[in-house]
């Protein structure tokens, strides 16, 4: 997630924040690579 909060923030010329932990990363990409970036986590065992 590193790579894509570096990707956002020059993009937006470092002006946001993506948020701690990157909770707020999905906003500011594309919905494609946020559901490819999800699809690397196990969510079966998610509570």
């Amino acid at each position: 997630m590193v790579k894509q909060s570096w990707k956002v923030g020059i993009e937006t010329g470092f002006t946001l924040s993506v948020g701690k932990s990157y909770k707020f990363l999905n906003k500011y990409i594309s919905k494609d690579l946020w559901n490819r970036l999800l699809s690397t986590y196990r969510m079966d065992s998610y509570y």
